[in-house]
């Protein structure tokens, strides 16, 4: 995705490689771990919600629905950009394979409580790699 939007909260940039246990017979002491492949968990994005009518949200919500109502999955790049804390200049980036939106939610509404009611999306993606 070209566009930038800021998030409080970014998990899933993980890799693991899967095993198989294999035993060999006779013997009992041990078991061999094979590899199997590369897994990633799903990509999950957090932001206070807000609601502005900006190009670059629009196209964000405009992703989701076409997925999530009309079943039309567009895999894309997604850039993650870890700011330095004056917010000028990137420290570190990721970029994101694949990615296609799965799952979008808001947490819970509560008129007892004070708190910042939080946006959150997340995606299936193929893999990533440290920029």
């Amino acid at each position: 995705m070209d566009e930038t939007i800021g998030f409080q909260s970014v998990s899933g940039l993980t890799a693991e490689i899967t095993t198989e246990s294999y035993r060999e017979g006779g013997q009992n002491e041990y078991e061999y771990k094979l590899p199997v492949r590369t897994q990633y968990p799903d990509l999950v994005l957090k932001r206070g919600l807000w609601i502005p009518r900006s190009p670059t949200n629009m196209d964000i919500q405009s992703w989701f629905k076409e997925a999530i109502r009309s079943f039309v999955i567009q895999p894309k790049t997604i850039t993650i950009k870890l700011m330095n804390p004056a917010l000028k200049e990137p420290v570190m980036s990721w970029e994101v394979y694949k990615a296609w939106p799965k799952k979008w939610s808001v947490s819970e509404f509560n008129a007892e409580e004070n708190q910042i009611v939080i946006e959150s999306m997340e995606f299936h993606y193929a893999y990533f790699e440290v920029k």
